[in-house]
């Protein structure tokens, strides 16, 4: 680390190219699109390990369908949003992430029921921010080892690696005892 003389610190460190995936994107965000990356290839070392990072849970469709603007108005209070109104989702699909750790399956096709009552304040307005788009290399480095990434000429996808709900819990429950026998094997 090195300050300059006009206010700028210059920072050098040795990462795995896999370390990098996504990294762009957080430094502009984070530092409100100040600071500058440059990368140079160093030479081919041995696997590193795991790179630990904030797991963030994801906002899971578990309908087909085309999104709802009622439903994404009530889902937005829980996390961020991927997809807009009008677009097409299906089960397995994620849609946004949870502002809490953890997946959370969510249906964002279901629409408002009407009825003949009349109500004091009719319909009221809905307003929900702008989806967050992502480019395939910053959905490479988002995405947790039970998701893939869909690539198709219309659109780029982040969705779950087994679709069924149920299939999925499952293999949750055997990962999670997996791991717990290895941790007490270590000890």
């Amino acid at each position: 680390m090195s300050d300059s003389a006009d206010g700028k610190t210059r920072l050098i460190f040795e990462v795995p190219s896999r370390g990098l995936l996504g990294f762009q994107s957080e430094v502009a965000t984070a530092t409100k699109g100040t600071a500058v990356v440059n990368h140079l290839f160093l030479e081919n070392r041995e696997y590193a390990g795991h790179i630990g990072g904030v797991e963030k849970g994801k906002l899971i469709s578990n309908d087909n369908g085309k999104a709802n603007l009622y439903s994404l108005a009530n889902i937005a209070k829980r996390g961020e949003l991927f997809v807009g109104p009008g677009e097409i989702v299906y089960s397995g699909m994620v849609i946004g992430e949870n502002s809490r750790a953890g997946d959370l399956e969510v249906n964002s096709v279901r629409a408002k029921e009407t009825t003949n009552m009349r109500t004091q304040n009719k319909e009221e307005k809905m307003v929900i921010p702008p989806p967050k788009r992502f480019s395939i290399e910053e959905l490479i480095g988002y995405m947790n080892e039970d998701e893939v990434l869909e690539v198709t000429p219309k659109a780029v996808r982040l969705r779950k690696a087994e679709l069924d709900p149920k299939t999925r819990e499952r293999l949750a429950r055997t990962r999670k005892k997996q791991m717990m026998a290895a941790q007490k094997t270590k000890k």
